[in-house]
C-alpha cells in the first residue's frame, strides 16, 4: 500500500516584544471575557433543584412525607 503524501509546513515567526506580548495578552483577555458574557459562564445552565434547596421545618427530613 502506498504511503499517503505529507505536507511540508514551514512556519515563519519572530519573538514578540514586551509591548506586543502585553497587547496580545490584553486582546486575548478581552476575547475570553466577551465570549463568557455572550455564551454564559460555568453557572449558565445551573438551576436550583431539590438537592440544592435548603428545606426547613418539620415537614422535611428523614421519615417525613413530602
Amino acid at each position: 500500500m502506498a504511503e499517503p503524501p505529507t505536507i511540508a509546513l514551514k512556519r515563519h515567526y519572530v519573538p514578540l516584544s514586551e509591548k506586543e506580548t502585553e497587547e496580545l495578552v490584553g486582546v486575548m483577555a478581552d476575547f475570553v471575557v466577551d465570549y463568557i458574557k455572550r455564551h454564559g459562564g460555568p453557572d449558565r445552565n445551573r438551576s436550583t433543584n431539590a438537592t440544592e434547596t435548603k428545606h426547613e421545618g418539620e415537614a422535611h427530613g428523614p421519615g417525613k412525607k413530602d
